[in-house]
């Protein structure tokens, strides 16, 4: 629910799925849905990297440091700043009230479906919970900067794992509400990839190749 003049009113998640709709709100907040995939597949390639040997949660703690890394590659600049509010690795607008943090989502991530909540693979701490207090209010990308700002919105840049295929889905996501410190409700959520079918198209995720052959080559010195 969110509050306007005192009396609360219902919100139903918006789904942005289409792509022209896509780009066109990822411009108005100076993003770019290519260099987002592209974060996608760094994250997810380096957290395929990992093995059964590494540590409990190791995986989703490499593959959120990945993301976070490769926001900051392709967007801290012009329009973008590093933030670190709380010990929590994200990116920051210069101008606009806008911060957005990785997340590592289920597999309902990209899911173009209304009717589905995505959740975080792993629960969120007090900082994530603390950073988004302000979303309740009702600013989006394609309405005008409400003045004065005093406080900045958190979106999270959800990515789940990798399907059976080595298709991922992954989203831009504000997030309103919470159970415990867990998002269970959205306000809005722009679809950057869909691995269900009649999504967007899924891209292919990397992994490790072992060698299928070993050669011999011999070396002569002088």
């Amino acid at each position: 629910m969110m509050r306007e003049n005192g009396t609360e009113m219902m919100v139903e998640p918006v789904v942005v799925e289409k792509p022209e709709f896509v780009r066109s709100e990822l411009a108005e907040m100076n993003l770019d849905r290519t260099k987002l995939l592209e974060a996608v597949v760094f994250a997810d390639r380096e957290r395929s990297f990992c093995t059964g040997n590494d540590i409990k949660g190791f995986p989703l703690i490499i593959g959120c440091a990945k993301a976070a890394r490769a926001l900051r590659d392709q967007f801290c600049g012009e329009h973008w700043v590093i933030d670190d509010t709380d010990n929590q690795p994200g990116i920051r607008h210069r101008t606009k009230p806008l911060r957005i943090i990785p997340m590592n989502m289920d597999e309902n991530a990209g899911s173009v479906d209304q009717a589905i909540t995505p959740r975080a693979a792993t629960q969120k701490g007090a900082a994530t919970k603390s950073k988004v207090r302000c979303n309740k209010t009702a600013w989006l990308p394609f309405l005008e900067m409400p003045q004065p700002v005093d406080e900045i919105q958190t979106w999270i840049f959800g990515i789940g794992p990798a399907d059976e295929n080595g298709y991922v889905g992954a989203e831009i996501s504000l997030p309103l509400e919470f159970n415990g410190s867990t998002p269970t409700k959205y306000l809005r959520r722009i679809i950057l990839n869909s691995r269900l079918e009649g999504g967007i198209a899924p891209i292919p995720s990397t992994v490790p190749v072992d060698p299928t052959e070993t050669v011999d080559i011999q070396i002569i010195r002088k």
